[in-house]
This record gives C-alpha cells, structure tokens and sequence, in this order.
C-alpha cells in the first residue's frame, strides 16, 4: 500500500508518462506510424498518421526514392512513451533544441511535445532552414545536429539492381592546382571509373574503395544526388519520408552531415573528406604517416582555417564525420574533434546542391564502409 501511494505521489508531483500519438518530432521521437521495407533497396522505411485523419496510403523510400510503396493492410505501430520530469523548469529554464511537453493553452487536456527555438523576447526567422534569432545565425553543437539529421543516402542500402553506381563518380585527375572544389551542382559530366570502383559484400555492407597508391596520384568519389524515378541528377531537397506521399511544396536543403568507417590500406599522403553547403567548399584533408602536415580544413580558395597535428596510420580504420550545419564545419574522428568547429558567416542565398560531398586520396589506397549522408532538419 505505502508503494502504490508512493508511486502516485511520484506521479502527481515529480514524474508522468506521456503517449505521442502524432510525429511532429519524428524521427527522435515517433508518433503511431507503420513500418514498411522498400523492395529495391532494403530501407526500413517510417510513415506516420496525420492529425486530421487522412492518413497516406503510399510512401516513398527516403534512401533510393522508390515510390507509391504500398500500406494498406500494414499494422500500425504505437508511438512512443516518455517519461516527463515535471520539475525540470522549476530548476533551470528550458535549453533551445530540447524537446518539452506542455499542455496545448486553447486545450488544456491536449498535450504538445515540441522542440524549443525561441525564448521569451526573442524574434524568430529561418532562411533558408536556418534559424536566426534577433537577426543572428544559431548554430548548433554536433550533439544537437545528432538529435536532429535526417537520412539523404545510406550506402549500406543499395537499390537494386545497380541503381546505386549512378550516385557515384569518379574524378582521377586533380579537382584544380589549389584543391578547390567545383560548384555544388556539379561540374562537367565526369565518367565513371568501374576499375577504381569496388563493391565487398560483407556483413558491414558496401565499400567504396580508393586506390590512389602510386605515386603523384589523386582520385575523388564524388557523390551525387540521382533520382532513378527520372534518370537525373536533381538538387537535394527537404522531402521527408515519414509524411508518406502526401504533397507539400520542398525547398533545397543546404546543411548536409557525412559519415563512414575509413580504412587505410597501404602508402603515404592524404585522405580527405569535401562538403559544401552551395556556397563554401570545404576539405578536411589528413595526412597518412608520421611525416606532413596533420590534419587541414581548407575552405574554397583552398586556404587554411584550422589545423591539427592529428595523422592517420597506415592499417587502421577510423570512424569519421564531417558536418557543414549552420555555416559550421565540424569534424570528428573515432568521437574526437583534431580541432574547434569552425564557423564562417552567414549569407543571403546559396545555390542548390546535388553534389553535397566527396571522398578522395593521394598517394594511399584506402576504403569506406557503412558510408551515410544526412542532412539538417
């Protein structure tokens, strides 16, 4: 009896679970939804229930595009259940990005979960998918970007059969004399290279595979956004497949995050890493061995902005990450950054991207598993 009178007291005054029926902060936190598989890549693929009851009836894969994937007769899964401190606000004030519960002000009864942007007396604006506040750009920390990427391309779900290889090209030549990067919607047709392009089935999935190992040589993997509903490449937009199919007018997304398991196999020189965000083009490049410069984050005239004593060896895989969210670079190797996050300001318009990220070597032979690319939300 004295538990039971506790747990109603904890209940009453510190702690209460909560149900999300509905997906406005999908995909941390889910609504009631249904789950579904895409048949030509294998993407578990999330939709979730509307609000007026005009639930989608077909979804799209938010990996290789395939559409009109079928839910009728799918089962519906239950939406999440959190457990809510209720004294948190009592302790401190709400943090921008976290999620709250409160209950709706017009209807008390009803309860929102939301993530907070603006604080009391603040003025609000996104441009872009940025947020300003008071008219300054609000970047987030590489925690709060984790909380909040959705999935653009994941390497370990390739759609079959092939569809995957349009994604991909490949440029062996030198981008230019300075490392710059082209423009983000992409260069002159580069042909790919299937020579220099290497597919391991294995239990970590896909390898892209880079063999720049004899002297004087560079290669890029060069991704790019490829729709094979229309056999073409198009611009990376905000579309979100957990809305199913139903229309809503996209916008191009700008802030783009990447990840992979880089392994290098043989040689000396660099690996490196390039993202832009349609305006900036940036290269994280790492040096293999003992000897070189360590670790440079160049930016579009090739010049540098931070660097780090921090090398790759020869025979070791690393888990690399390479954000450029809210004119904020950040990279992160095996959890650790080499250096600060770097911020460059903030600018009215960027142009559309259909080539958000490369890979590439010199003078090494290396590979990358369980490659991912996400975008800001």
């Amino acid at each position: 009896m004295l538990c039971f009178a506790a747990v109603l007291l904890l209940r009453a005054v510190v702690v209460e679970s909560y149900f999300v029926p509905t997906g406005s902060m999908a995909p941390t936190i889910l609504g009631n939804h249904k789950e579904v598989t895409c048949p030509r890549c294998g993407y578990p693929v999330i939709v979730g229930r509307r609000d007026d009851k005009n639930d989608p009836t077909t979804a799209v894969c938010p990996n290789c595009g395939c559409a009109d994937l079928d839910l009728e007769g799918v089962p519906e899964c239950s939406g999440d259940r959190l457990l809510v401190d209720k004294t948190a606000f009592e302790l401190r004030r709400p943090r921008r990005w976290e999620p709250v519960v409160f209950h709706n002000p017009a209807e008390p009864a009803k309860i929102f979960v939301k993530r907070v942007v603006g604080m009391p007396g603040e003025t609000v604006q996104l441009h872009e998918g940025d947020l300003y506040i008071n008219g300054a750009l609000v970047r987030k920390s590489p925690a709060e970007c984790e909380g909040l990427r959705l999935p653009v391309f994941d390497n370990n779900y390739q759609p079959r059969p092939d569809g995957w290889r349009a994604r991909w090209l490949m440029k062996d030549d030198k981008v230019t004399e300075e490392g710059v990067l082209p423009p983000p919607t992409g260069p002159p047709p580069v042909t790919l290279s299937p020579c220099h392009l290497v597919t391991l089935s294995s239990l970590e999935g896909t390898t892209l595979h880079l063999d720049a190992a004899r002297p004087g040589e560079e290669q890029w993997l060069i991704y790019r956004n490829w729709s094979l509903e229309e056999n073409e490449e198009q611009p990376i937009q905000d579309s979100y497949g957990y809305n199913g199919t139903l229309s809503w007018k996209s916008e191009p997304v700008h802030d783009f995050l990447l990840e992979g398991d880089l392994e290098v196999l043989r040689g000396s020189g660099w690996a490196a890493l390039g993202i832009t965000d349609g305006f900036d083009h940036l290269v994280a490049r790492m040096t293999v061995g003992p000897s070189g410069e360590g670790t440079v984050l160049t930016d579009s005239k090739g010049e540098a902005r931070a660097r780090s004593s921090f090398c790759l060896e020869t025979g070791k895989s690393y888990h690399v990450e390479l954000a450029f969210v809210d004119r904020r670079a950040t990279l992160i190797v095996d959890g650790r950054s080499p250096f600060s996050p770097v911020d460059w300001p903030a600018v009215p318009e960027r142009a559309e991207v259909s080539r958000p990220v490369r890979i590439g070597a010199a003078g090494v032979e290396m590979r990358v598993r369980n490659f991912r690319l996400d975008r800001d939300i």
